[in-house]
């Protein structure tokens, strides 16, 4: 069992307490995870606006490696945080509940008289039998968001898509005008896709 030294705390520590060094591979950072925690916190503490700007022009730059960091981590706490979510349900049932029938009623508004209802219906059978067949959880997304600041869309078959419920998280209600921008959300991957002819309510006369 290797034992190092952090040069910061000078606490010797496993090898799994520090992180890799990505300028020299096959070697470690000097400093452990957890100085390097503590400064990374004192830093964005000093200045959050410049911290967050540096976060995003990173992530911008890094898009694959933000990609693969993200499916790792999804992988590994995915069943985690589904635990914690049905744990949530079952001591907030009341608010589960409203939440719920908040949802329902905005897709009953959003619900026009032309919609083909047993369409719709197939959208979330597929989405149940996807999720059997992958492994994973499958959502029924809307392209055009029903409750966004910027524009409400439809609960009709045309509107509807199928996506993974990482990837369905990650878009929440953002539109950007044209549909669902996949490739700022990671690695969203969408089944066949649907017309996308009148998503949105038809302008008046």
């Amino acid at each position: 069992m290797t034992v190092i030294a952090c040069t910061k705390c000078g606490i010797r520590k496993l090898r799994s307490d520090f992180h890799k060094n990505s300028a020299a591979p096959g070697r470690l950072r000097l400093e452990c995870k957890a100085c390097r925690r503590e400064a990374a916190i004192i830093a964005y503490s000093a200045n959050p606006a410049a911290s967050k700007k540096r976060s995003t022009e990173w992530a911008r730059a890094n898009i694959d490696r933000v990609k693969i960091t993200q499916q790792r981590h999804n992988e590994k706490c995915g069943e985690r945080r589904r635990a914690g979510s049905r744990a949530w349900q079952k001591a907030n049932l009341a608010k589960d509940a409203e939440r719920s029938a908040r949802q329902r009623a905005v897709e009953r508004r959003a619900t026009p008289e032309w919609a083909d209802r047993r369409y719709i219906k197939l959208f979330y059978e597929m989405a149940r039998l996807e999720s059997e067949r992958t492994g994973r959880p499958v959502q029924v997304d809307h392209i055009v968001p029903l409750n966004s600041p910027v524009v409400c869309g439809l609960h009709v078959e045309h509107n509807l898509q199928l996506l993974f419920a990482r990837d369905n998280i990650a878009k929440g209600n953002r539109f950007n005008g044209g549909g669902l921008s996949l490739r700022s959300h990671g690695t969203a991957r969408r089944w066949p896709p649907t017309s996308r002819a009148r998503t949105t309510a038809p302008a008046a006369p």
